[in-house]
């Protein structure tokens, strides 16, 4: 989608400049030929004829200048006798005043010589309107696919736009759902597993204090009392205030003996019972990777420790 949105930004900055070169293309002679090049051509034989006063068959722009004469005349004359003319030469008169009844105007009159020996009179300046409607033509062509692709564009950006942001959303709302479940869900013990580790590993006495007040906290306090007194260890039970837990999640204070030393995960080592205490926390409670955090205090038996349980988060 992102490789979409990059492509869509580089089409749209070209139509934007192909928009810009098709409004100034009559500063842009280059341009001009290539987007109308019958009018070009034209434009080139008109020149000629102001300069020289003459266009013959051969001459640039001849060609273009005689189908627009051929056109001024079909509105006059049958198709089948137009089929049998062509133009030998094209002559410039001098400029002249024409009076009509209402106003007066310069006229450049054009002298067409016809492949059946007949000369004909033309306006220099009505072969230059039918000459530019020519290019306007060919600008309103292209102005009308620029638009076109314009409108593509901003219909491709605006879904892109939208599918990102409906994915977006989609993406938050999964978040959103995942703390919210982090957040209400209650932590659990894994009772089967956690039988297996104590009654394997060595026994030995736990106090276990949730916050006082926290009903999270309590309800895992149970389950812990519960499947370590079933399981050969001393158990006591009693409330820790805000004083004494500071942080949410478990944290243990053990008086098993460490020489310090830090496993390939990070942890302390400790000897049991210590060590089979961690394993049950880190394993057997929902949402407790780490078992919480662990100190030693020397002034506790070997095989005592202290759970205090804040709340979850």
């Amino acid at each position: 989608m992102d490789k979409l949105g990059i492509i869509v930004f580089i089409v749209g900055i070209g139509v934007s400049i192909c928009a810009f070169v098709a409004d100034k293309v009559d500063h842009i002679p280059g341009i001009l030929r290539l987007l109308a090049p019958e009018y070009a051509r034209a434009e080139a034989a008109l020149a000629k004829l102001r300069n020289t006063k003459t266009l013959e068959p051969g001459d640039k722009g001849f060609s273009e200048v005689s189908k627009l004469f051929f056109q001024t005349a079909a509105r006059e004359n049958p198709p089948e006798l137009l089929a049998t003319l062509s133009i030998t030469k094209l002559t410039r008169q001098n400029a002249m005043m024409a009076f009509g009844e209402t106003q007066v105007g310069e006229i450049v009159p054009l002298e067409v010589e016809l492949s059946n020996g007949q000369k004909v009179r033309w306006d220099l300046k009505q072969v230059e309107a039918q000459a530019a409607s020519l290019k306007e033509i060919r600008i309103f062509h292209f102005s009308v696919a620029f638009f076109i692709v314009g409108i593509i564009i901003a219909a491709i950006g605006f879904l892109t736009d939208h599918v990102g942001h409906n994915r977006t959303k989609a993406e938050a709302e999964k978040s959103l759902r995942q703390l919210a479940t982090f957040a209400t869900e209650p932590r659990g013990v894994n009772f089967d597993k956690a039988k297996e580790i104590l009654q394997q590993g060595a026994k030995g006495s736990v106090e276990i204090a949730p916050l006082d007040g926290n009903v999270e906290a309590n309800a895992l306090a149970d389950y812990l009392q519960l499947i370590f007194s079933k399981n050969g260890w001393r158990v006591s039970r009693r409330k820790a205030g805000a004083d004494e837990i500071v942080n949410a999640g478990i944290a243990v204070v053990t008086g098993s003996r460490s020489d310090g030393t830090i496993d390939k995960e990070g942890l302390l080592q400790l000897d049991d019972p210590a060590k089979t205490l961690r394993v049950v926390l880190r394993t057997c409670i929902t949402d407790n990777a780490r078992g919480g955090s662990f100190r030693t205090d020397s002034r506790m038996t070997k095989d005592a420790s202290l759970i205090l349980i804040g709340p979850k988060y």
